[in-house]
């Protein structure tokens, strides 16, 4: 009886393992610089749609993603992290 091998992971799995696990950490750093200074990013165009102010911070090398998030007294609430080819909320066509 052959005994089986464990899987194997490919030197291209594991680079696409460590661009993900730098994409997150890029990301919970961005999230965590907003506890300092959450107003120096611009109020996002769901603002004015849902009438409440929606701030947006860009994060990636090419502005790739992006954060929407709310200032409520000292906290900061995380609504959504969307794709900058993704249209903004309340824009898309109905499924």
């Amino acid at each position: 009886m052959q005994k089986s091998k464990p899987p194997t992971v490919g030197c291209a799995m594991i680079s696409v393992l460590m661009r993900l696990s730098q994409w997150y950490y890029d990301l919970q750093d961005a999230i965590a610089s907003l506890q300092q200074f959450p107003y120096r990013c611009s109020v996002a165009p769901e603002a004015a749609i849902i009438s409440r102010e929606i701030r947006q911070l860009w994060v990636g090398k090419r502005r790739t993603y992006r954060i929407l998030f709310v200032v409520e007294g000292d906290s900061i609430a995380i609504l959504h992290v969307r794709h900058s080819r993704q249209a903004p909320l309340g824009t898309e066509p109905p499924e």
